[in-house]
């Protein structure tokens, strides 16, 4: 049966959560601190149509770890980067990991990279993940990027403020953000390189001040075409903050 690499889903997923925001005026909307780390439950669900009938379903439960690991500094970038290392843990799978690198410029947060274990790609363009001044509809450009034959094309809009329910706790008055972005170009699976006729990435993304990503939901959707017909794949994640350990500067959330 086909299957979509589990390191394109890992990539998303690094794209997901290294949608930063940048900071208010009080608060800041992701903290950015050598130390912080950030614990989440998941839940993954994908279904695989061939020729338009079901050839596999598959869904899963987790955990998901964020740690700001380091700070340094590069060449090509005049502001400290800091270095994100990220573990997801299925119960009865092997672990994956990944890493990003972020900076703040400006007031606005950027993503300079990602390596999700095939050596760090940095991207040509920063990704704008969120602009320096943030408000109710504010609509961005966040980038375009490419990865390992795909290239994506994202999006960004501020959707308001709301309340987020966590296993830790409910989170007031959180920044709602939603990203959205087309694929294009090829897509590796086991049996090789197949080209993806459309594809679309939906991610929505609660930020509690002083804390960051306390709940996401993403959906990603492809159509690839194979010798057998057109596959589709549509893989949605959910992910919850469990616990928040914070760094050198920022105190715990009640």
């Amino acid at each position: 049966m086909l299957q979509v690499s589990a390191s394109v889903r890992l990539f998303f997923f690094a794209i997901a959560f290294a949608m930063l925001a940048a900071g208010a005026s009080a608060s800041t909307w992701q903290p950015l601190t050598v130390g912080h780390r950030w614990a989440y439950k998941i839940t993954e669900s994908q279904e695989i149509k061939l020729g338009g009938q079901v050839v596999g379903r598959e869904q899963k439960r987790g955990r998901f770890v964020r740690d700001v690991v380091r700070e340094g500094r590069r060449a090509e970038v005049p502001v400290p980067v800091f270095v994100l290392e990220d573990v997801r843990s299925w119960q009865g799978a092997a672990t994956q990991r990944f890493t990003t690198l972020t900076a703040e410029r400006g007031g606005a947060v950027l993503e300079i990279g990602v390596d999700t274990g095939d050596g760090l790609i940095v991207h040509d363009e920063p990704l704008v993940q969120v602009p320096a001044s943030v408000q109710g509809g504010l609509q961005w450009n966040v980038g375009t990027f490419t990865l390992d034959g795909l290239k994506v094309e994202m999006q960004g809009e501020v959707l308001g403020l709301q309340n987020a329910r966590t296993p830790a706790r409910t989170f007031e008055r959180c920044l709602k953000v939603r990203y959205t972005g087309s694929l294009s170009g090829l897509v590796a699976v086991p049996e090789g390189r197949l080209p993806v006729r459309s594809g679309k990435l939906d991610v929505t993304q609660w930020y509690a001040p002083d804390v960051g990503v306390v709940l996401s939901e993403e959906a990603l959707d492809l159509e690839v075409l194979t010798a057998q017909g057109v596959m589709t794949v549509r893989t949605t994640d959910h992910y919850a903050l469990d616990r928040f350990e914070p760094g050198h500067s920022i105190p715990a959330s009640p």
